[in-house]
């Protein structure tokens, strides 16, 4: 039986086949494992997750607390912010009207860890539990 050789060039090409197809399985498996937890998460009733910054918009005099948080048309969020230096209303409310993320905005005068509670759904439903917390530095 004869057996036809491939060039050398062809050789690495094939060789690299399954490399290649192990990287492309685990590439989507990372894409799919932070749908899987979101899944989990609103089966236990922890809302979409809210990303917290901060900006120092006047030093010496004050700062602002963001929060950024993911909604569906109609979805409400309330959240009430909590923290060493929190100036005016701490508790805010907004809805989103056709979906897209809504940024909640505080003003502090304190650094310090700042914490949010609060709530996401649509108006009436018990809702989804948010908790983000943001450290601001000097």
């Amino acid at each position: 039986m004869h057996m036809q050789t491939l060039p050398a060039d062809r050789r690495s090409t094939i060789a690299r086949i399954p490399f290649l197809a192990l990287v492309a399985a685990l590439f989507l498996m990372a894409q799919a494992a932070p749908c899987q937890k979101e899944d989990e998460d609103r089966d236990q009733g922890i809302g979409p997750q809210a990303g917290m910054s901060y900006a120092h918009v006047a030093p010496g005099q004050y700062s602002e607390v963001y929060m950024d948080i993911p909604l569906t048309a109609g979805d409400v969020v309330t959240a009430t912010l909590s923290g060493p230096g929190v100036v005016g209303e701490a508790k805010q409310s907004a809805t989103s009207q056709f979906g897209g993320t809504v940024r909640l905005t505080w003003r502090i005068n304190k650094l310090g860890e700042y914490k949010v509670d609060g709530r996401v759904g649509k108006p009436g439903e018990a809702g989804k539990t948010i908790r983000p917390t943001v450290v601001v530095e000097g």
